[in-house]
């Protein structure tokens, strides 16, 4: 399971009509290196088993960073975990772009089908401090919806807009929590199109940590 997030990360790229989450030159990223070697917690084993979990920091931070910068972008919302556009939105983006990676995760020929349990796995490490899922905003009506009979949700993917994420100045800070300088790229000439700062908690979810506040 170690060795599913490398895998997961190259079909996204291929499937998620997103771009690469990480940067072309990921493999000599600084960034990746402090991770590596400031981050490794023991006491972080999340349990589920097929989830893309385990991996950490390391290797999971750009998977949800990069889809909830998108969705904030796109929708012009700021983090609050408290309204239930913002939620379901950053929800919506990051499923559709690795939800499919999910063992629990169901293919139809128009929908993809995730148990509630896989939601909440998902929620728990995009939104720190989030206890329960507000419910489905009509907003988002046609792209998300609940089947309360079978307690699964069904996503309608659509498509993104092409960019990348890029993350610099990852340290340590005084109170445990990381923090991080975010950019968001589009992919046709690597423009940027916004800048944000992020932190993070590391704790026992299924990326090995949970974001804490996004700022634009």
């Amino acid at each position: 399971m170690k060795k599913l997030i490398p895998i997961l990360l190259a079909v996204c790229m291929l499937t998620a009509l997103m771009a690469a989450t990480v940067s072309a030159d990921d493999h000599t990223d600084p960034i990746q290196s402090f991770i590596t070697e400031e981050t490794t917690n023991p006491d972080v084993v999340f349990p589920a088993g097929s989830v893309p979990a385990e991996a950490g920091l390391t290797e999971g931070i750009h998977l949800p960073v990069h889809a909830l910068a998108l969705s904030m972008w796109e929708h012009d919302l700021s983090y609050d975990i408290g309204s239930a556009p913002f939620v379901w939105n950053a929800l919506y983006y990051t499923l559709s772009l690795c939800g499919e990676m999910d063992d629990r995760a169901q293919r139809t020929d128009d929908a993809l089908l995730l148990p509630s349990e896989a939601v909440n796995d998902f929620a728990r490490a995009l939104f720190a401090g989030l206890e329960q899922l507000p419910d489905l905003p009509a907003e988002l009506d046609g792209f998300i919806s609940y089947d309360a009979a079978t307690d699964t949700y069904h996503l309608w993917l659509g498509d993104f807009a092409l960019t990348r994420t890029v993350l610099d100045d990852l340290h340590k800070q005084p109170d445990g929590t990381f923090a991080a300088q975010g950019t968001l790229l589009a992919l046709e000439d690597d423009s940027p199109l916004c800048s944000f700062r992020i932190t993070l908690l590391e704790n026992d979810t299924m990326f090995g940590f949970s974001i804490l506040d996004v700022v634009f």
